[in-house]
């Protein structure tokens, strides 16, 4: 917690120099996989908002005029 940045970095460096090529392969992955779903929940996100939206703008009983595709 006290370290200095150049303490810090030099761990960092040391740490990524002891990791073999199959760990830097699986990290890789892993940090693959972690985006996918965080860029899938964010478009579900996305996705759910505008029907809300849609459903929020819409008078009670009628359709949109002009429609929205």
């Amino acid at each position: 917690m006290t370290s200095s940045e150049e303490d810090v970095r030099l761990i960092a460096k040391l740490v990524f120099c002891s990791l073999s090529i199959k760990m830097l392969h699986q990290l890789t992955f892993y940090f693959y996989e972690i985006q996918k779903g965080a860029s899938s929940a964010r478009s579900d996100d996305t996705k759910s908002l505008k029907s809300a939206i849609v459903d929020w703008i819409t008078p009670r009983g009628q359709s949109l005029n002009p429609p929205i595709p």
